[in-house]
């Protein structure tokens, strides 16, 4: 999913868009997040094609939420940019998206969807990544009338599968062995 069609999805939601900051490369960010409370960002730079897709939510004590479909840990000018704007941390540590799969995006919308409606995103588990497929597949479907969105590998900023991902920087070791029937 590209940065042009994760930026429409967001401010299709009214929810979502009230104070939604942007889609941004990595090195993009602003200084300080002022009035807005979530972002979208790539872990790539604006000179590069993009990676990988990850969320920032902050509420209304500067606590935020960072969540990484992959359960990596914010780095570099992303944790640079959290750091700016908040006092407390959580943080999603794991591993939700299936490695084969560059649904990436469609997770961050899904994870924001529920934060700013003040919901648990408890139903994705570790466990079972086939299931959180079809869990985010079957809400984009439902909430931003997404019906030929293809998660399977097959400008602006995208994201790749975890398996083709050339850069290791914040990689966690995930079973590459488990496959999923996509419909």
């Amino acid at each position: 999913m590209d940065t042009q069609t994760l930026l429409r999805l967001a401010h299709s939601d009214p929810i979502i868009t009230r104070r939604f900051g942007g889609v941004f490369a990595s090195d993009q960010l602003p200084k300080n997040r002022g009035y807005y409370r979530s972002f979208i960002v790539n872990t790539d730079s604006s000179l590069e094609k993009g990676t990988h897709w990850q969320a920032i939510y902050f509420d209304n004590k500067d606590k935020y939420t960072f969540f990484c479909s992959y359960g990596t840990y914010p780095v570099g000018n992303i944790k640079k940019f959290i750091d700016n704007n908040s006092t407390q941390m959580e943080w999603n540590s794991k591993i939700l998206q299936h490695p084969k799969t560059i649904s990436c995006g469609l997770f961050c919308l899904y994870f924001l969807w529920h934060l700013t409606r003040g919901l648990s995103i408890d139903r994705l588990r570790e466990i079972n990544a086939c299931e959180n497929e079809r869990i985010v597949a079957r809400f984009a479907q439902t909430q931003f009338k997404l019906t030929n969105h293809s998660t399977l590998l097959a400008s602006n900023q995208q994201c790749k599968s975890l398996q083709n991902m050339s850069k290791s920087k914040n990689q966690r070791h995930i079973n590459r062995n488990i496959s999923c029937e996509f419909r």
